[in-house]
């Protein structure tokens, strides 16, 4: 038991489906199967709103591009997308929607 590693496990969580995603499109791509994922910033989920605490919301939406809480529907477009024939040659990706929160290079 380390004291000083905090919860890890939501984060860590998250890597591992952006590998298994590259993992996945690597080898499903020769059959056809693209694979993708969505990596969204905080939801507006039912969820959302009973775990984090009102200020931390808006401290996160603050510091967004947008300055504008996302909703689970700001999702949909992406998940269409990449079900879509447009997205076919498209795979082993990830598209974070979060605002503009996170802007890597």
């Amino acid at each position: 038991y380390f004291t000083g590693l905090g919860n890890f496990s939501y984060s860590i969580t998250k890597w591992g489906i952006v590998g298994l995603t590259k993992f996945m499109a690597a080898q499903l791509g020769q059959y056809g199967i693209t694979v993708n994922c969505i990596a969204p910033g905080i939801t507006m989920t039912e969820a959302t709103k009973k775990i984090v605490p009102e200020p931390f919301l808006a401290g996160m939406t603050g510091m967004t591009a947008m300055k504008e809480r996302l909703e689970p529907e700001d999702l949909a477009g992406a998940a269409v997308f990449f079900a879509s024939d447009d997205a076919r040659y498209c795979t082993g990706q990830t598209l974070v929607i979060d605002g503009g929160l996170a802007m890597p290079a």
